[in-house]
């Protein structure tokens, strides 16, 4: 429904989020990669509170590992999608960007992520992430 009614690159977001980053600055980027589609990610650290056990079948333990930490990089559900993106999406058929991406991919257009800190993204699709983003945008707004 909007082929025709988008003229350059075209920002996508989910609602529910919020990401403290110049928009121009991941627009340019867009462009200068070339690519049909532009995935915001966010590097996410998480602690797991307890000691990691790997075993073997049989239970027999190989190794344990207290409080591990790990990062991932999360999307964050904003995008930057071009007319090629566009033209993929079937007229009047639901799609999710999930879907749109790996038929982008498969496709060999270009896809790449543009990672912001994690304290530069907010989601507050989660009552308790909402109370926290509040504090957040309280000490952006002072």
């Amino acid at each position: 429904m909007m082929e025709d009614k988008v003229a350059d690159d075209l920002f996508v977001s989910n609602c529910d989020v919020i990401i403290k980053s110049k928009y121009e600055n991941i627009l340019n980027f867009h462009k200068e990669q070339e690519a049909a589609l532009t995935i915001v990610s966010s590097i996410q650290h998480y602690r797991i509170p307890y000691g990691v056990v790997d075993f073997k079948s049989g239970g027999e333990v190989i190794n344990i590992k207290e409080k591990p930490e790990f990062s991932f990089t999360v999307n964050t559900g904003l995008y930057i999608l071009n007319k090629r993106a566009l033209q993929l999406i079937p007229e009047g058929v639901h799609m999710d960007m999930t879907d749109l991406i790996s038929m982008l991919i498969k496709n060999n257009d270009k896809v790449v992520t543009y990672p912001v800190n994690e304290n530069e993204y907010i989601d507050i699709g989660k009552w308790e992430e909402y109370k926290k983003s509040v504090s957040k945008l309280k000490v952006i707004d002072e």
